[in-house]
């Protein structure tokens, strides 16, 4: 009765562990897709201000809603960043 005690309790824990390395990896693969989502982005942006500096012959030309747009999306990142931060270290302290 004992033995079956311990394995059930190890197996819960082994089920757990195995679940929070799910959510975890989920949570990687959703940033790294917006770090991607974000690199676009970025690029993007550089060449309709590049494309809008030579139409207008304005070196000093700034696209204020694609910098606004980019503003927002770093906001987005470094706020995906701590979630992921927050939850591989509670992943590693749980797995203790």
């Amino acid at each position: 009765m004992l033995i079956l005690l311990i394995q059930s309790q190890k197996n819960g824990k082994q089920a757990q562990l195995q679940s929070t390395g799910c959510i975890a990896e989920i949570v990687s693969f959703r940033l790294e897709l917006m770090h991607n989502i974000f690199i676009l982005a970025e690029s993007g942006y550089k060449r309709w201000n590049e494309e809008k500096r030579g139409a207008t012959g304005n070196e000093q030309y700034v696209d204020d809603i694609g910098f606004k747009t980019k503003q927002v999306m770093s906001v987005i990142y470094r706020s995906a960043q701590k979630c992921i931060i927050a939850i591989v270290s509670a992943f590693h302290s749980h797995s203790n």
